[in-house]
């Protein structure tokens, strides 16, 4: 529980990090490419083997969400080195994760249940945020700036929720279709 969260949370973190250097358009491309890794770690981590047809389904997939993306996008696409090689890293922690919480959870004998999983992923994820949040001084300006704009914190809150349900169905569905499918 303890890795798969804490790849959980760099995955998060990295992919927000990587705004300070990537526009948002960006961003969604290279999330959108989540499917290839996943199918790559899954191989590694679980031993799924993928047929080439596969795998040029998954390209498919990642070029028609890319261009639809690019489709929509209000200015040009940002492209930083240092952007892509933290959205690169966060990719491979989504992928490392999705496919250990399958392989760790809910493919042994006595499988975890949901709330289970839930729970510990929740408990660790609140413990590695806050020492990351406390470490960078980050802390120290949310709370005065949350002070001074109190509606910050209903959306704050909102957004908590809506990623908590987010996750428990991607849980769910990994559980019930494998980590490639939930991606």
């Amino acid at each position: 529980y303890a890795l798969v969260s804490m790849l959980a949370m760099m995955g998060a973190y990295l992919t927000n990090w990587a705004l300070n250097y990537l526009n948002y358009t960006t961003r969604i491309v290279f999330k959108s490419c989540r499917v290839l890794p996943v199918m790559a770690f899954r191989t590694l981590l679980v031993g799924q083997r993928y047929s080439l047809s596969q795998y040029a389904a998954g390209s498919v997939l990642v070029v028609g969400i890319a261009t639809f993306s690019m489709g929509d996008a209000e200015g040009t696409p940002n492209f930083s080195w240092a952007g892509i090689i933290l959205i690169s890293l966060a990719l491979v922690c989504d992928a490392m994760t999705a496919n250990m919480e399958e392989r760790c959870f809910f493919r042994i004998r006595n499988a975890a249940t949901h709330a289970e999983v839930m729970l510990y992923l929740s408990c660790f994820a609140t413990v590695y945020s806050g020492a990351v949040l406390i470490i960078s001084g980050e802390v120290w300006e949310a709370i005065p700036h949350s002070m001074r704009h109190t509606a910050t914190v209903p959306m704050i809150c909102t957004f908590s929720v809506m990623g908590y349900v987010t996750v428990c169905l991607i849980l769910l569905i990994i559980k019930n279709f494998g980590a490639t499918n939930a991606e």
